[in-house]
């Protein structure tokens, strides 16, 4: 810090002169960029919220714009009212003798140097000026440095007063301070029509959580809402390692359609975010609530219409797990293609909104490849139903592909017709047992290029204790890797050709039976092998077949260059690799490892070098928001914000994700 700019008050703090003066119109644009950079730091702010901040000269009619100087360059700003009985749009919510003061920013840069407790100072002393005896502001759950800030100061946390979110859900924290009484200045005038003001309970409209939770009981079966702690809970988690401040303020489960509908049309009369749950099963925290708003939980909407035979087709809706789908199916000969390891225990609602695939999409496709029609919930809680029955249909825009896969971003999906296909009448398995590697790598490439279409195209690491199995243990033996075939087409045919394939490489071949591949189907879906008691950042990136065994190289050579240990299973025919890195976590551990993220980052930014994608089938959630825009570039980013905009103009469905 320098010497105080001449007509600046300054402050001291720590050994600090910190300057603070009233900003000129021209320093508008200045503060505007203090304001923005302070808080998008903290948290995700809407574009809306951005222009407030950004309309300085707009703040500038009812208050007093401060700023605070280093090396005369301003790292702060604060705002007080010029006229405390003029500013406030809802003065009689209020109370008496307390105001606020507001947008309270300090550049990141500057941080640590006292000027946020030096610029909190200087306001105090504003507001007492003016007659008031007691500071009142506001913030939120992420300002995690203004929270600690405001109470080392001694601002007094008020929860009776939390009753609002804003900006899309995030729950406002109050707190106020006490002007001490040598900073009260006598204002006759203010005092006398303070004493007569008549203050009123806070309102109940948009952003109102007691509103938003009446009119919400007031609509929809008491039985169908929870608010227990142990519900809400719940609906904090899924598989992934996220965990957010925000909290679920109520859970629903809807039993129909209509109540899905009558709940997410409140929430938008109210400004509440809505976040939809499935089996909970998600792996990139798709659907964990990132603010404070209502979750759907789609368990309750279960029912699996019955088959038409005719058609090859199923409806559904959205809780149905998905196992239960082809067990249905298959009385009638038929099934239904899309498999995710997570099948037994995922919902069928869950595989449509990000888009699953699953063991089999390598012959038959993603869950896209699946849904002819989904009736879905609009975030003004009206009902379409989109595409039809038929496998072929060109009338208009493709809204089922955009639904599918979009994570509950766009519309609430409440029921699907899906696709079945007929049941092989025969297939054909081969486990083939490498070395090492590269080689499995090279040998599947090799197969990707020969005349044949495995229904099942795996990698995984050898087992341990497979080689305890007689029937693999001489196989086993000096292998580490095992690609898993199987076809569902001309077996002989497919098998001789699989085989050639792979001749130039060293490897041993099993021909399982069917008790005998469903035990190692059994091992694989258990996911990606890891030690207890690890830091692990997974990933599960996907590249073009031809760039298979160029994305393996990588994953051992960014591991061992960072000292960390990997594990790998993979649908390796479609080029879905399900990566994790890991290292020993340790009881001094202070922090999640650096090397962790940074290798994560290295891999998937050489799937993009490769041709791939930043996620094959787990979704982008919270996971990969901030790598998005890597692969899709900032103008297709953009187009899809503006689709989530035409759709969801209130910004309430499943906020904070990748949208």
């Amino acid at each position: 810090m320098t010497l105080v700019e001449e007509g600046a008050h300054a402050q001291v703090r720590d050994g600090y002169a910190i300057p603070i003066r009233e900003a000129t119109p021209q320093e508008y644009p200045r503060v505007a960029e203090v304001l923005v950079e302070s808080f998008t730091a903290a948290f995700d702010v809407s574009d809306m919220y951005i222009a407030d901040l950004r309309d300085v000269a707009g703040h500038a009619k009812a208050f007093r714009i401060w700023v605070a100087l280093d090396d005369q360059e301003i790292v702060g700003a604060v705002l007080t009212p010029k006229d405390p009985l003029h500013i406030e749009e809802s003065l009689e919510y209020v109370e008496r003798w307390e105001r606020d003061f507001r947008m309270l920013a300090v550049s990141p840069a500057a941080r640590g140097k006292g000027v946020g407790r030096s610029l909190i100072d200087h306001a105090v002393r504003e507001l007492g000026a003016l007659g008031i005896r007691r500071v009142a502001i506001n913030t939120g759950l992420r300002m995690k440095a203004a929270r600690k800030l405001y109470e080392s100061y001694g601002f007094v946390r008020r929860p009776e007063r939390e009753t609002m979110v804003v900006d899309g859900g995030y729950r406002v924290l109050s707190y106020t301070f006490d002007i001490p009484e040598n900073l009260q200045a006598e204002v006759p005038r203010f005092d006398a029509i303070e004493a007569q003001r008549t203050v009123s309970p806070q309102p109940e409209g948009q952003g109102s959580i007691p509103g938003f939770l009446k009119a919400l009981g007031l609509r929809l079966k008491q039985t169908t809402i929870l608010t227990d702690s142990a519900s809400l809970e719940e609906a904090q988690h899924d598989r992934s390692s996220y965990e957010e401040e925000e909290s679920a303020l109520a859970v629903i489960r809807p039993e129909t359609i209509e109540e899905v509908s009558t709940a997410v049309a409140t929430a938008n009369e109210y400004r509440i975010p809505v976040f939809v749950r499935g089996a909970g099963t998600g792996l990139a925290g798709g659907a964990i609530p990132t603010r404070s708003g209502l979750v759907i939980a789609t368990s309750s909407l279960n029912t699996l219409y019955p088959l038409n035979v005719t058609d090859r087709s199923v409806r559904v809706q959205a809780g149905v797990i998905t196992a239960e789908i082809s067990k249905l199916a298959a009385s009638e000969g038929l099934f239904y293609a899309p498999d995710p390891a997570s099948a037994d225990i995922s919902s069928i609602g869950g595989n449509i909104a990000t888009n699953a695939g699953g063991f089999h999409c390598v012959k038959y496709g993603v869950t896209r490849d699946s849904v002819l029609s989904l009736t879905a919930v609009l975030a003004d809680g009206s009902i379409i139903t989109t595409g039809s029955g038929t496998v072929k249909d060109v009338a208009g825009l493709d809204l089922t592909s955009l639904l599918t896969g979009s994570e509950g971003v766009l519309a609430v999906v409440v029921e699907a017709v899906l696709r079945l296909r007929p049941l092989p009448e025969q297939s054909h398995a081969l486990i083939c047992l490498f070395p090492d590697l590269i080689e499995a790598g090279r040998a599947a490439q090799r197969i990707s290029s020969a005349r044949v279409q495995p229904s099942v195209f795996e990698l995984m690491a050898v087992p341990p204790g497979i080689g305890r199995n007689a029937r693999f243990a001489d196989a086993v033996r000096g292998n580490s890797w095992m690609l898993i075939i199987e076809s569902d087409e001309d077996t002989p045919v497919t098998t001789s050709r699989i085989e050639e394939a792979i001749q130039p490489y060293r490897h041993a071949t099993i021909h399982p039976d069917e008790e005998e591949l469903r035990w190692v189907f059994s091992l694989r879906k258990r996911g990606k092998p890891y030690p207890e008691d690890v830091w692990m950042a997974g990933g599960d990136t996907a590249v073009p077949p031809s760039g298979l065994v160029d994305m393996l190289v990588s994953l051992e050579e960014i591991a061992h260059r960072h000292g960390l240990g990997y594990s790998l299973v993979a649908h390796v025919g479609d080029g879905n690799l399900h990566t994790a890195f890991f290292t020993g976590r340790h009881t001094t551990d202070t922090a999640y490892p650096r090397a962790l993220e940074q290798a994560r980052r290295e891999l998937i930014e050489r799937s993009l070098e490769l041709g791939g994608t930043i996620t094959g089938e787990h979704g982008v959630g919270v996971d990969l928001k901030d790598y998005l825009g890597s692969q899709i570039g900032g103008r297709q980013l953009e187009l899809q914000r503006a689709i989530k905009r035409a759709m969801d103009p209130n910004g309430i469905l499943n906020p904070g994700k990748w949208l």
